[in-house]
C-alpha cells in the first residue's frame, strides 16, 4: 500500500514537471 501509494505521488509530480515544462516552453 505504502509503495503504490509513493508511486502515485511520484507520477504525479512527474506530470506537475511535465505541465511546467510544456508552459515554459510556450
Amino acid at each position: 500500500m505504502v509503495f503504490i501509494g509513493r508511486n502515485l505521488e511520484e507520477m504525479r509530480l512527474e506530470e506537475s514537471f511535465r505541465e511546467c515544462l510544456v508552459g515554459g516552453e510556450r
